[in-house]
């Protein structure tokens, strides 16, 4: 296994002995074998790698079952193997086993009392191999073993701080690269205690170790750029990265006194790559080395920006002071650290040299401008707008103004400020239009760098401002977009007829993405009368084309046809007047044949009956052609009664969304197609929660093309609150079934993600409607019929929906439990009365609405604690997240939980 020659059979035969080998305990002294240095046969190097490799895993699985003596064994022989090892490979899979030794032994109380002892000697030996094997392993362990070793902490930093000096004496080494892998190892074996002692939560800790190892950093890096190391200097930055991620400003010590170096030399190595004045440590440097350093710094400002964004607003003299030494005015000198670094950081992300890096999802992808940018977004995440906005805007508003196109690097580093700033980007009219403007030109440029990045400033600009655009500029942006689909779905056309263009794809993928994005983002935010009927009809067309044409990919058509669902949706009533010639043209592609095997085609066919449904929910079954909705339920329901073997995630995703929007039309008459509807999304939801769907992509979690998985789960749970939202008392045969699995999926503590909580909350809000009064009589015939079937109902809708608005962590998924518990929780209150004459069935009701008051009450203490740990600077107990969509979840939820009281009380 270990030759890279091996013949593929030999190979195949080998890794079915190891596989059945492993299952065995015994493998793990085998494995030690093949690592002992005394072994009477010369073990092979890369041998040795590979048995270092699996040691972890084996030892790992089979530990509870060794006895003692082989427990002892194993401890003295993976010592005995990191004393030898050589090879930098080796002694890295070596400390990973010896780490995963230790915790394994912790587990079963068995001692390793020389485990300490023998690194303290090693790490202190002449020999670099055995200093670089100490620091992985020690640092490994700090790592993992979190408070286990919190009493070795302030030895471990003295150990460390003095293992990362002296770089450039070499004159007792007769291999300088061994030395400084040694040394280097130390820096992060210094990074990851900085990272266990911030976790550790111990403050006189952190205030007397963390601002040791920033400061050992600061040095580090000036030694290592004096000796023109600029691996040692990405390593440095790293490990300081990791001192000023400590969340606490005790990390610079006393009066803050590090904070300014910590900034000086981040900045420094961000813009240069190395501290100092003198560029010959740079002059025959590979680039390469450069651009990481760089982008270690840059990862360093992020981190500083993420977790001390107060201090670096706050006016400190030492700026100043050290501006006035280069002999800028006081007048002119920066008030703020953050004002000194933001001017070179907006440039190094605007830096139109470098690789644009505009990929399929985020804009933050490799490189120095790339890093640069992710350091950007979280300064916009946490400084005030008015500090942000100077920066950036003005490149791309002079554009626009000009009627020019900015360049990919200006709208880049645009596009990550405005999570953080949206609402100030579109409160100046002037400056929308321009923006606008400019977006407009680099979408049509023909530059395929200017075009993803207008995409991307126009996608998040429609998610995060979205509901300002369609308010005050929905001509302008509803005109732009019809122009960026155009382009798209051209772009997409024309790709089908490349073969094998995988750098074309990428290409248009980053364009296309970001492009519907945007659309879907827009209309979502448009009331159905606020855009012109033309600009329904411009969009639906360029769409409907998009998705008809045979030469577009299947991907590009499937977005074609999810942002046509989502136009027509928007548009409402407004899109009747292409009701018909949309239904029309989907029709026919919907039912175009395939040979067999083509499950992307027949992916896009099914994708083709949701939009279909979506079109007849938004206008009405009369303005669809004769036969057309019950075509569409019977090609749903022959989808759905396919085998998982035969069927795929996308078909029965789309099958399923076909019901839950036809519901909308239909109301009750859907109640024929019921069971089998209901039973295929029970069963779809069951294996999702059971199997933990894996999310969709994205940095936020979603994607303009779903890929079947939590999207087909997703869709179970919609379709499930549609059929009792739509359906009431015809459902009440499977009311039970539907609770309980929409229950499971929503369970804060289960497996299922995020986005398949809120869906499966949203729909719990309709779970009680079987018990729906009739309009005639005005009562509820199952509370009537069958009060202990409705009592059940309501309560336990109403505590899960409770539960998960107390427990679930997630504020998106809180807020969805408090708009649902709304409605729930007054029924709930309604049918307590109702069954006054019952007493046990109304008490429990009754404790089910207490339970909800209760939870309500927990989550406005929480928001108010949460806000005012932002209005610090904090992040709020949610980090990364604290810009303004946020805060404005936290205002929702606080908003949710006073509508649901205001109820209840």
């Amino acid at each position: 296994l270990a030759s890279p020659s091996i013949d593929p059979n030999a190979r195949r035969d080998a890794e079915t002995f190891v596989t059945a080998a492993s299952e065995d305990p015994a493998v793990v002294l085998a494995l030690l074998q093949h690592l002992d240095p005394g072994a009477p046969v010369p073990v092979a190097p890369e041998t040795r790698h590979l048995a270092a490799v699996l040691l972890a895993t084996a030892a790992g699985k089979h530990w509870r079952a060794l006895d003692d003596a082989s427990r002892k064994a194993t401890q003295t022989s993976v010592l005995a193997a990191l004393a030898n090892a050589e090879d930098p490979a080796t002694l890295r899979a070596l400390a990973h086993a010896a780490d995963v030794v230790a915790q394994s032994s912790t587990t079963t109380g068995t001692a390793w009392d020389d485990l300490l002892p023998s690194l303290s000697e090693a790490a202190r030996s002449p020999k670099d191999a055995h200093r670089e094997a100490a620091s992985l392993l020690l640092g490994n362990l700090v790592e993992s073993m979190g408070n286990h070793l919190k009493d070795h902490h302030r030895s471990l930093v003295d150990l460390f701080v003095e293992a990362s000096k002296d770089e450039c004496d070499t004159s007792n080494q007769t291999n300088p690269n061994t030395r400084r892998r040694a040394r280097r190892a130390a820096l992060g074996a210094l990074a990851q205690l900085a990272t266990a002692v911030g976790e550790g939560g111990d403050f006189p800790l952190v205030a007397d170790l963390a601002p040791r190892i920033l400061e050992r950093c600061l040095h580090a890096a000036v030694e290592y750029s004096s000796c023109g190391d600029l691996v040692g200097v990405a390593a440095t930055l790293r490990a300081l990265a990791a001192a000023v991620a400590v969340d606490a400003d005790a990390v610079f010590g006393h009066d803050l006194q590090l904070l300014y170096p910590a900034a000086e030399t981040t900045l420094a190595v961000a813009t240069r790559g190395y501290v100092g004045n003198d560029n010959r440590v740079v002059a025959n440097a590979d680039q390469d080395l450069i651009d990481d350093a760089r982008a270690a710094a840059f990862e360093a400002l992020e981190a500083l920006a993420s977790t001390h964004s107060g201090a670096l607003d706050e006016p400190v003299p030492s700026v100043a002071a050290a501006a006035a030494a280069t002999g800028v005015s006081a007048s002119h000198a920066p008030p703020t650290i953050a004002a000194m670094l933001l001017p070179p950081l907006c440039a190094a992300a605007r830096d139109d040299g470098a690789p644009p890096g505009f990929g399929n999802d985020d804009s933050e992808t490799v490189g120095v401008a790339a890093a640069a940018r992710a350091a950007l977004r979280q300064c916009a995440l946490r400084f005030p707008p008015s500090v942000m906005l100077p920066q950036v805007l003005g490149p791309v508003v002079e554009a626009g103004s000009l009627n020019k196109t900015p360049t990919a690097g200006a709208l880049g580093a645009f596009a990550v400020v405005i999570e953080g700033c949206a609402h100030d980007v579109a409160d100046d009219d002037a400056t929308v239009r321009h923006i606008l403007t400019a977006l407009r030109c680099g979408v049509e440029s023909g530059d395929a760098s200017t075009s993803r990045a207008a995409a991307l400033v126009l996608s998040e600009l429609t998610e995060h401002a979205g509901h300002a655009l369609a308010s005050l500029h929905a001509t302008q942006v509803a005109s732009l977009l019809v122009v960026a689909i155009r382009v798209s779905t051209d772009a997409e056309s024309r790709l089908g007829l490349i073969d094998g263009a995988n750098d074309a794809i990428d290409l248009v993928e980053g364009f296309a993405a970001p492009a519907h994005a945007a659309t879907v983002s827009f209309v979502e935010n448009c009331g159905d009368e606020e855009l012109d009927p033309e600009t329904w009809r411009a969009l639906a067309g360029s769409l409907v084309g998009g998705a008809c044409d045979e030469s577009t990919t299947s991907r590009g058509r499937a977005r074609c046809l999810g942002t046509l669902a989502a136009v027509a949706t928007a548009a409402a009533s407004q899109f009747e007047p292409y009701a018909g010639e949309t239904l029309s043209a989907l029709a026919k592609l919907a039912g175009s044949g395939t040979a067999p095997g083509e499950e992307a085609a027949d992916a896009v066919r099914a994708r083709a009956l949701a939009a279909m449904a979506a079109v007849v929910a938004a206008t009405g079954e009369h303005a669809a052609p004769a036969g057309t909705v019950d075509a569409l339920l019977d090609a749903a329901t022959r989808r759905l009664s396919e085998s998982a073997a035969t069927s795929s995630s996308t078909s029965r995703e789309c099958s399923l969304r076909v019901f839950a929007r036809l519901a909308v039309a239909l109301d009750r008459r859907l109640a024929p197609w019921l069971p089998g509807a209901t039973a295929a999304a029970i069963a779809v939801l069951e294996v999702s929660v059971g199997a933990e769907a894996a999310p969709g992509g994205g940095r936020r979690g979603r994607t303009a093309v779903t890929t079947g998985d939590i999207g087909e789960a997703i869709a179970a749970a919609e379709t499930l609150g549609a059929l009792a939202n739509m359906c009431g008392a015809a459902t009440r045969g499977t009311s039970a079934q539907v609770l309980a699995a929409l229950v499971a999926a929503a369970d804060p503590e289960g497996s299922a993600p995020p986005a398949l909580r809120i869906a499966a909350l949203r729909a719990l809000e309709f779970a009680t409607h079987p018990a729906d009064e009739d309009a005639e009589t005005g009562t509820s015939a199952m509370v009537a019929v069958a009060p202990e079937e409705a009592a059940a109902l309501f309560v336990d809708t109403t505590r899960a929906l409770a539960g998960s608005l107390a427990r679930d962590e997630a504020p998106e998924a809180a807020l969805a439990a408090a708009a649902s518990l709304e409605t729930v929780a007054e029924r709930c209150r309604g049918v307590a009365v109702a069954l006054a004459a019952a007493p046990a069935l109304s008490s429990a009701l009754t404790a089910a609405v207490a339970e909800a008051v209760q939870a309500c009450d927990a989550v406005r203490e929480g928001v108010s604690n949460c806000q005012a740990e932002l209005a610090d600077g904090g992040g709020g107990g949610h980090a990364g997240r604290d810009g303004e969509d946020t805060v404005d979840i936290f205002f929702d939820l606080e908003d949710q939980a006073k509508r649901v009281l205001a109820r209840l009380k």
